[in-house]
């Protein structure tokens, strides 16, 4: 019943964009984690914003798979952010801005929805399509973010990968010599 924020709390995080998209939209948002601008939020908090705080462990697992979606408003350019990942692997969808490795990541209306990063009409359009999202569509979205991750990012594709890189290097330095 609630839509999640995970990460820092600063400028940069885009969760400035997030709040101001909420305020007008009827929806429950939880904010986990804690940076410069946490003092600055929670003076503005409303019934439907609930700021936690760092969280970590159990509590932070709870908190990703009871969430609906996971929102990731960045507003600079991030490679791989590990929200994503770990969303994924919970089989959540990420609500996700269009901006540096993110699309990579986030499929749009596959495993989740792009938005225009720092543009609060484009991300509330991408909350309203997370919202108006049938049960069908929903647990065939969930399903395609779980199938990214153990595609993409398990510990035997992520061994494969590094050394398959390692064999390219050798191969390229022994023929230079």
């Amino acid at each position: 019943d609630y839509m999640l924020y995970l990460g820092r709390l600063s400028r940069e995080k885009g969760v400035s964009t997030l709040i101001e998209a909420q305020k007008k939209m009827n929806f429950k948002l939880k904010v986990a984690g804690t940076g410069p601008l946490l003092e600055n939020y929670q003076t503005n908090e409303d019934e439907n914003v609930q700021f936690l705080g760092f969280q970590s462990g159990e509590n932070l697992i709870n908190l990703i798979q009871r969430a609906s979606f996971i929102i990731v408003p960045s507003e600079w350019y991030e490679n791989n952010p590990m929200s994503i990942i770990e969303s994924y692997a919970y089989g959540k969808p990420v609500i996700g801005a269009n901006i540096g490795g993110i699309p990579e990541i986030v499929q749009n209306n596959q495993t989740g929805f792009l938005f225009e990063s720092g543009n609060v009409d484009s991300l509330r359009e991408a909350i309203k399509k997370a919202i108006d999202l049938g049960f069908e569509d929903y647990e065939q979205m969930a399903i395609n973010a779980r199938n990214f991750a153990v595609e993409n990012f398990s510990p035997q594709i992520h061994y494969s990968s590094l050394i398959q890189l390692y064999e390219q290097t050798i191969k390229i330095k022994c023929k230079s010599k």
